[in-house]
């Protein structure tokens, strides 16, 4: 069999194999945001979905800059929240860009975080509101930061940060 019969004959199998969709859900973050908008409502807060490409959208309405969180607003007692949504199991896909974003806002005394689940959301608010009514900031930031995940870009080969 020649070079060209052999491709031919495996152009033709490929040809009359049934496509599959082998993705089940072609944007899980965006059914994570679903969720999380779901959950501030139900909450009380004000948030809002961001698009952020760094440019000008359809409209031609300035965007925000790359790196910019998902999701941002405030919750009912006026404190700025900032949430990166990750696909469930995904958070080790922050970006430099983003962790760095994040963390700007969480020294500010804003609640920022990476959330690939509504569950953990939940408990890192409730956790970062408990120390901020008690008035103990300080600890509310510390908080945050020991719970954001550090992307591998920005770690040292010793595991610590820049």
């Amino acid at each position: 069999m020649s070079a060209h019969d052999a491709l031919m004959s495996f152009s033709k199998k490929q040809l009359n194999k049934p496509r599959t969709n082998r993705k089940k859900n072609k944007a899980p973050e965006k059914e994570m945001v679903k969720q999380i908008i779901s959950w501030s409502k139900s909450n009380g807060m004000d948030l809002d979905v961001i698009e952020a490409s760094g440019g000008r959208n359809q409209f031609g309405n300035i965007t925000v800059k790359s790196g910019y969180s998902d999701i941002s607003g405030n919750d009912k007692h006026g404190y700025a929240m900032y949430i990166e949504a990750k696909a469930a199991g995904k958070r080790n896909t922050l970006r430099a860009n983003q962790y760095v974003f994040l963390l700007r806002k969480i020294k500010s005394g804003a609640f920022a975080v990476v959330a690939d689940n509504v569950q953990s959301l939940s408990l890192y608010y409730y956790g970062w509101l408990e120390f901020k009514e008690n008035g103990q900031h300080e600890r509310a930031v510390k908080y945050l930061i020991e719970n954001l995940y550090v992307p591998k870009q920005i770690r040292s080969s010793d595991g610590g940060l820049f």
